[in-house]
């Protein structure tokens, strides 16, 4: 078993609250498309080779530092759409309020669009329960 560990936090001038929530899966799977993999700009429909089934997702953490499209299954008519702001994470896990990422199919790929003028580091997990 594998744990991926989401702290989430918030700081005001009076205090301070923090929260982390550990997620047991039997699998973390690591994307980081950072430096030399950073997507480069105008690149449109890159390939991830990433896969989880939705029913066994545990918990995803994704973050990029510039604005992306990621488009899961295919890249002319996919399941399901996320744009990534630039540096801000999407982190769901099922005690989230938050909607599920990726929550139309199974993950079978995931295509990454980077027009954002600079290339795109992306870094995140995604922990699922796949049958080994």
């Amino acid at each position: 078993m594998a744990t991926l560990n989401i702290v989430e936090s918030a700081t005001t001038p009076l205090a301070s609250l923090s929260r982390s929530q550990a997620l047991t899966a039997n699998r973390i799977q690591d994307i980081d498309l950072t430096g030399a993999s950073a997507i480069p700009d105008s690149t449109t429909n890159q390939l991830l080779n990433v896969a989880w089934v939705r029913a066994q997702l545990a918990g995803i953490y994704i973050v990029s530092d510039q604005v992306v499209t990621i488009k899961s299954n295919s890249s002319g008519s996919p399941d399901d759409t996320l744009v990534l702001a630039a540096n801000v994470p999407v982190h769901w896990y099922p005690a989230r309020y938050h909607t599920k990422p990726f929550a139309t199919a199974d993950v079978t790929k995931l295509y990454v669009t980077n027009a954002s003028g600079q290339p795109a580091n992306i870094t995140g997990y995604v922990a699922d329960d796949a049958t080994p």
